[in-house]
């Protein structure tokens, strides 16, 4: 035991001596060692405040992580602008077929027009000639073969023409192409309702498809003019269309 006491003089001389120097050894290998002590904390303190310091994040790691993020926000709108670009393009072909369709239907409606008459099929055929003559068509019959009566139901089949208008739609080298549906003809039949009926091409229909001059003279001189010959035959309902 090191003996305590108030006098330091005999403790430097205690140690000094040969008594006191094992003491110390001992004491000097049983205390731990100020540095290991004091070197750990040190390299925890740093490798802490490395991480928690945003001052100590490279720019390098930044960049890396910004790009990433750029990335992931610019994944969503392109999928979003395929997806609306598909429902666009889809629309435009649904749109498509439809009016495809609604134009077959239309064209097979109007093409070709059929107007039910009043009076019996011999009193018609007999005073069409005359009726087209008061405005200035030459109407002739062209049977070309075929049959004057189908399944017992009389037919027979006209070409009305004017000159002068004939000339204007030809005179254009461009507009000659519509000669093959001149002149105009229409067909008289009777069908088993007993009613008869006066069908012709719906040539405002054609020329409004084929475009040109033809449109404006076909509007303006030709339909008035053939309109009003039908109206003497057709049927009241049909007047009032």
């Amino acid at each position: 035991m090191l003996p305590i006491g108030r006098n330091s003089r005999w403790k430097a001389n205690f140690l000094n001596s040969g008594k006191g120097k094992p003491f110390l050894k001992m004491q000097s290998d049983t205390s731990p060692k100020t540095s290991d002590i004091s070197e750990e904390p040190e390299i925890q303190n740093t490798v802490d405040t490395e991480n928690q310091n945003p001052e100590n994040i490279s720019p390098d790691s930044e960049s890396v992580s910004g790009k990433k993020s750029k990335k992931q926000k610019e994944k969503v709108p392109r999928k979003v602008i395929v997806r609306h670009a598909l429902w666009f393009f889809c629309g435009i072909l649904w749109g498509a077929t439809l009016m495809f369709i609604g134009g077959v239907l239309y064209l097979r409606h109007n093409l070709i027009q059929e107007i039910p008459l009043e009076g019996d099929f011999n009193s018609v055929a007999g005073s069409i000639g005359p009726v087209a003559q008061r405005y200035g068509w030459q109407i002739s019959y062209t049977q070309c073969g075929l049959p004057r009566q189908i399944n017992g139901q009389p037919m027979e089949v006209y070409r009305l023409c004017k000159a002068p208008y004939a000339y204007e739609l030809l005179e254009t080298e461009s507009e000659r192409k519509i000669s093959s549906m001149l002149p105009c003809a229409i067909s008289i039949y009777k069908k088993s309702d007993g009613v008869t009926y006066i069908s012709k091409v719906n040539m405002p229909l054609v020329t409004q498809l084929l475009g040109g001059k033809s449109v404006e003279i076909f509007n303006k001189k030709i339909v008035p003019e053939q309109e009003a010959i039908m109206s003497h035959f057709a049927t009241r309902d049909e007047k009032k269309k």
